[in-house]
């Protein structure tokens, strides 16, 4: 059972007496093996990751304890490294030396991490596997060189690893465009130029069973000056399915795009390959709810026969606003989103993309386990410049606590299936 963690520059206000925003309860309570109470959550299963204890149907005592730690990786810019943390103790275990880091990712799989290095215009792959030989070590170090096009990614920013395990996003803020690394041997595969300093990005898993089970997954990029650009997977050619290009926008009622953008984050209980987007407009902060509206049932060809002719329509797909929250928010400046994790079936396996193959027995990142979504939360967690932290339901877009949680200098929001 889970719910954002909260990254500040000071400490938070305490949760005792007047300040406490959520009712109390047992944490350590066994209530006939269901569970701690007073949490947020109202479900009594347990289909969360793999703790010290073994999972089991229903909580028993400790199972939601973190009770040894994990690896907590952190870029240290300044000192151009990947510093590894225990999660518990915060100590350093070790520091491994990267040029120029941006950005990270986690493989689906959690045995490899991603660094995007800006100045050298690379990507660092460090083996995170603690069985392997080579854990914390560099494994790999990819040129951002599309040498079919003639292209190069320059000034890579935000890196995203694609939830099946098949491709790793980049966004390069210098030459406008977008670099995708094939998730097999970690080479570059595809720069995609088109987007002027983009800024922001989000990608989502395959549809398999979902999303008018296309057979496709979808990434967002969202430019500086607030224009969402959308890209759509292949496998393209003479009998593909998918662009593997960007394919277009949304569709804004009376506007082109997001006013002064400032977060991004795919929605983990979606079929329809939403994502939310945080922006300012007329003073107020406000944040969208993007779907995939309207599309063709099933994998459909690109090429119309019997000419073999590409579609010049794209097949009429069409993304539009499912939810606007707005009203709602301490600020016009929104930060950083998250939702909770509260109710999930993460401890379930995954299967990875059939280029990469194999499965993931539990905690994988793919945002599906089967047609099923992969979380159900109950609220939106928005952080503002102000260091208030709002809480919004999901359901109605109404505040779900008294007043928003003060949090000063707080900057970033996580989930676990925050990209």
């Amino acid at each position: 059972c889970f719910a954002p963690l909260i990254q500040t520059d000071e400490p938070t206000q305490g949760t005792g007496g007047g300040n406490r925003l959520i009712v109390g309860g047992d944490a350590f309570g066994s209530i006939g093996g269901n569970g701690p109470s007073g949490l947020l959550t109202q479900g009594l299963n347990y289909g969360g990751f793999f703790g010290p204890a073994p999972t089991q149907p229903t909580c028993p005592n400790f199972v939601l304890r973190q009770q040894v730690g994990h690896f907590l990786y952190v870029l240290d810019s300044s000192s151009e490294q990947v510093v590894v943390l225990n999660s518990n103790r915060m100590t350093v275990i070790d520091r491994i030396a990267v040029s120029s880091p941006r950005d990270l990712a986690i493989a689906p799989d959690l045995n490899l991490l991603a660094v995007s290095n800006n100045g050298p215009n690379t990507v660092t792959f460090i083996d995170t596997d603690p069985n392997s030989p080579t854990f914390h070590q560099i494994i790999k170090v990819t040129d951002l060189i599309d040498t079919i096009n003639n292209r190069s990614g320059q000034g890579p920013t935000e890196i995203v690893w694609q939830p099946d395990g098949e491709d790793i996003l980049v966004i390069c803020e210098r030459s406008g465009s977008m670099v995708i690394v094939a998730g097999g041997g970690l080479e570059t595969r595809k720069i995609i130029p088109g987007v002027n300093n983009p800024k922001f990005l989000a990608v989502g898993d395959r549809a398999t069973g979902f999303g008018f089970s296309t057979g496709l997954y979808y990434a967002y990029v969202i430019s500086a000056s607030g224009e969402m650009t959308i890209f759509e997977s292949g496998p393209d050619g003479i009998q593909g399915i998918g662009y593997d290009d960007f394919v277009g926008a949304p569709s804004l009622t009376g506007r082109t795009g997001f006013s002064n953008p400032s977060a991004v984050m795919m929605d983990p209980n979606s079929n329809q390959h939403a994502v939310f987007v945080a922006y300012s407009e007329n003073g107020a902060g406000i944040v969208d709810q993007i779907w995939l509206d309207n599309a063709p049932s099933g994998a459909q060809p690109i090429r119309i026969p019997p000419s073999s002719v590409v579609d010049p329509n794209r097949r009429s797909k069409e993304w539009k606003v499912q939810k606007q929250f707005r009203d709602v928010f301490s600020s016009s400046a929104i930060i950083d989103l998250a939702v909770d994790d509260l109710t999930n079936i993460g401890g379930t396996a995954q299967a990875l993309a059939a280029k990469i193959g194999g499965i993931v027995p539990h905690s994988g990142k793919s945002f599906h386990r089967g047609a099923n979504p992969v979380s159900t939360p109950q609220f939106l967690f928005a952080a503002n410049s102000n260091g208030l932290v709002d809480v919004i339901d999901l359901v109605t877009g109404t505040s779900a606590t008294s007043r928003p949680i003060k949090v000063p200098g707080i900057s970033v929001l996580a989930h676990y299936w925050r990209q």
